[in-house]
């Protein structure tokens, strides 16, 4: 019977056009942020070379780094400012610029433009498009069996909601899946387009990253389906979904952080948006530390099997009508 509704809900899901919209929005979006990130040239804009940036990492924080470092600053200035001159006039000093006759332009390498692939997957995963775009998707799927009444004409069904719950949330954990592969491929073409090469490097760091993230990614459309399905309106699933993955909340955060470091007389260093799913979203990459990543897992779990079983309780316990 879960086989039978698994292969429905696939079905349903299939047919949705926003399963095949949202990805082409998502390659559109991975393609434009891999160009900020690849092709912008901000080692330029700055008056610096890769070359000059690689020599200041390689010498790190001593003496002779920081002073060459105080040394190219200053020298960049004194370049920019070679283009103007003071004349004295009648009444006055006038400053005149003299047009530089060099072009800048700040296409060319970026800052990730010799990086691989893997540290560019976490760059446009970083940025949260990707969780923005599945609550989109997830609130239309679960809102969709109430707005066109599809689940109250099936008697079978309804004697069996959390089977059928089950099924649905399955769909959506391979809906998920595929998309961070998409968005992978993304990625990957985004590289072959504009970087200095394809560097796979899909070590085991990055395979566990790849399905920490997505571990990350499904719990957070789990509490977006929780959400849609107790209110039965896609407009609420979405919204609230869009609300938490644009981080329109981060100020409230930081203000319940405050209060809540002085009233239970807490460490400074508490911060509660550890323990929200997008933050951790956003911090973990592929070089955290065991503890941080430890504690994404837990947080992800934790959120996704609440979110989880109160969607089946109400699902289960009230008419679908």
């Amino acid at each position: 019977m879960f086989w039978n509704f698994f292969k429905s809900e696939c079905y349903r899901a299939s047919k949705l056009k926003s399963a095949y919209i949202l990805p082409a929005i998502l390659l559109v979006v991975v393609l434009l942020v891999s160009f900020v990130l690849i092709r912008i040239d901000m080692y330029g804009l700055m008056g610096m070379s890769r070359e000059d940036v690689d020599r200041i990492s390689q010498e790190g924080s001593s003496a002779e780094g920081i002073s060459d470092s105080f040394r190219m600053g200053f020298d960049a200035g004194i370049q920019a400012g070679e283009g103007m001159y003071y004349s004295e006039e009648d009444e006055g000093l006038e400053l005149e610029e003299v047009e530089d006759e060099t072009a800048v332009s700040i296409i060319g390498e970026g800052i990730f433009y010799t990086e691989d692939v893997p540290e560019l997957f976490y760059q446009n995963v970083g940025t949260l498009v990707t969780i923005l775009l599945l609550a989109i998707f997830t609130g239309i799927f679960f809102g969709d069996v109430y707005s066109t009444g599809i689940t109250k004409n099936l008697t079978i069904a309804n004697n069996r909601r959390s089977l059928l719950y089950g099924a649905r949330l399955l769909v959506l954990a391979c809906y998920t899946f595929l998309f961070h592969i998409f968005t992978l491929i993304s990625v990957i073409i985004s590289a072959a387009l504009m970087a200095e090469s394809v560097k796979l490097n899909f070590d085991r760091s990055f395979i566990l990253y790849f399905l920490i993230s997505w571990l990350m990614t499904f719990a957070f459309c789990l509490i977006v389906a929780a959400i849609t399905t107790v209110t039965k309106s896609k407009a609420a699933g979405i919204t609230v979904g869009v609300i938490l993955a644009s981080g329109f909340l981060t100020l409230a955060i930081s203000i319940a952080n405050l209060i809540l470091v002085r009233l239970l007389d807490l460490e400074e260093g508490f911060d509660i948006s550890r323990f929200m799913i997008t933050e951790n979203l956003v911090v973990i990459n592929l070089h955290t530390d065991g503890s941080d990543v430890l504690r994404a897992i837990i947080v992800s779990i934790i959120y996704g099997a609440a979110a989880a079983l109160i969607g089946n309780a109400i699902n289960r316990r009230r008419d679908l009508n």
